[in-house]
């Protein structure tokens, strides 16, 4: 007869490997989330070629020139309204994050011809397979 002992060791050396899988791809995603932000911010604040343009001021005092880019290229900040928007919802242990501004011209730039997230989404979509692959490596090594 063949005795086999230690199975509640593996099953418990497999379970923590599961949750410490699952830790390290919720905080994989928000590292690149943040990476994306972070890119897309400066495509905003790093001047793009464009034309100059008057706009006037808030509350109608005068007006300022600007230099609005040209499409296809990111659009530049004026009042740094957008690029303060934009920030990262991501809760703790989930496997997905949202990257994105609740000011409502973001979204008409970005399909209006002056994108700034998708070419920030693009730049780091395989950071994603990269990182996730050091961190789950690191973590089997580690059991």
């Amino acid at each position: 007869m063949i005795k086999i002992t230690g199975q509640e060791q593996i099953v418990k050396t497999l379970n923590k490997l599961l949750f410490d899988m699952n830790r390290a791809t919720s905080e994989t995603v928000f590292a690149v989330a943040n990476s994306v932000r972070n890119t897309a911010v400066l495509s905003i604040q790093n001047q793009s070629p464009g034309h100059v343009v008057a706009r006037t001021r808030q509350g109608g005092s005068g007006t300022y020139e600007h230099m609005a880019a040209d499409r296809g290229n990111a659009p530049n900040t004026d009042t740094g309204n957008l690029v303060r928007s934009i920030a990262v919802e991501h809760k703790k242990g989930d496997t997905s994050a949202f990257v994105g501004t609740s000011v409502e011209y973001g979204a008409e730039l970005e399909f209006g011809g002056w994108a700034w997230l998708e070419p920030a989404m693009d730049q780091h979509k395989s950071d994603v397979f990269i990182e996730l692959d050091r961190a789950l490596t690191r973590q089997i090594e580690e059991v």
